[in-house]
């Protein structure tokens, strides 16, 4: 089974604004993803106070976690950040999968 790595995260501010400013931007209805370039297939996740308690929020971050875990060939090499939108927290985990699924086909 493949593990969520340290080194497969989006830790430094630098790094997250870097993929924000980025021309590669991608919408569904609840969630946003900026895509960056680099040399390693990682992932940034954010999930704003607007979006729920903080349960809600860690629930959404886990399931986003989960999804890049057993679908890293699905994600191209470089920073993808996901954000969450407000309506992100009525989502159960299957939409939320489901959602995520869509952002990473729309970028192939």
């Amino acid at each position: 089974m493949p593990k969520f790595l340290k080194s497969e995260k989006v830790l430094k501010k630098s790094d997250f604004a870097l993929a924000y400013k980025a021309q590669e931007k991608y919408f569904t209805k609840n969630f946003f993803m900026a895509f960056s370039g680099g040399d390693k297939r990682r992932i940034g996740i954010t999930v704003s106070c607007k979006v729920g308690k903080a349960f809600v929020r860690n629930r959404i971050k886990r399931v986003i976690r989960e999804f890049f875990r057993l679908n890293k060939e699905l994600f191209f090499i470089g920073d993808t950040v996901i954000t969450a939108r407000t309506g992100a927290g009525l989502l159960d985990n299957a939409e939320i999968r489901s959602e995520i699924q869509a952002l990473v086909q729309k970028k192939r």
